[in-house]
């Protein structure tokens, strides 16, 4: 409040026969309460501002997608993991795309995407299944299945929300196929995000 202001109200309190001392007792309070409310505005805004939530300690957004380039990955056997090679983003450092693995930075809610898209080298050649699974610390989290035949290619795709913790390994492998070929040319993706730090 102003000085000029206090001096206004100083007058028409004695003009008033108003306590004055009580007067400024309460104006102090609500000056402070004022200042409390302002406080919880603040922080009420910033908790729930979705671009807000994720900035973690001056550190930045988590997240990373990944794709496969080569037109097809001869040879996958079961429990092979898959070699996302191509990476688009990677924000937070997590991915690495020598082992196709993502290792949790950060304790978190975290999403995870993954597409694989079947390959078939020729006609007539019957069907070809894909079914691969991801996994978290050697615990499958998520299944997904593409199946071609001789004249259309398929391509499966799975979402999965889990509690990772600081450290996790998440990746994609390879189930029940011996000698696979599995379609790339950035059809094959893997990809995620922190949702929310815990």
């Amino acid at each position: 409040m102003s000085k000029a202001a206090i001096v206004l109200l100083l007058l028409v309190g004695i003009c008033h026969g108003l306590d004055m001392e009580a007067v400024l007792k309460r104006l102090d309070y609500l000056e402070q309460k004022v200042e409390d409310q302002a406080k919880r505005i603040e922080e009420l805004e910033l908790k729930g501002n979705p671009d807000k939530r994720l900035v973690l300690n001056g550190e930045g957004p988590i997240a990373f997608t990944s794709q496969v380039t080569p037109h097809v990955v001869s040879h996958m056997h079961k429990g092979d993991g898959v070699i996302f090679d191509r990476v688009l983003l990677n924000a937070g450092g997590g991915y690495h795309n020598v082992t196709g693995q993502f290792t949790v930075p950060l304790s978190g809610i975290y999403l995870f995407a993954v597409s694989v898209f079947d390959h078939v080298e020729r006609a007539n050649a019957g069907t070809t299944k894909v079914h691969a699974e991801i996994v978290q610390n050697n615990v499958t989290i998520g299944r997904v299945f593409a199946h071609a035949d001789d004249h259309y290619r398929d391509q499966g795709a799975e979402t999965v929300i889990v509690t990772a913790n600081t450290g996790d390994v998440i990746w994609v492998r390879v189930v029940d196929n011996n000698d696979l070929g599995l379609g790339g040319d950035f059809y094959t993706s893997f990809a995620g995000y922190m949702l929310w730090q815990m």
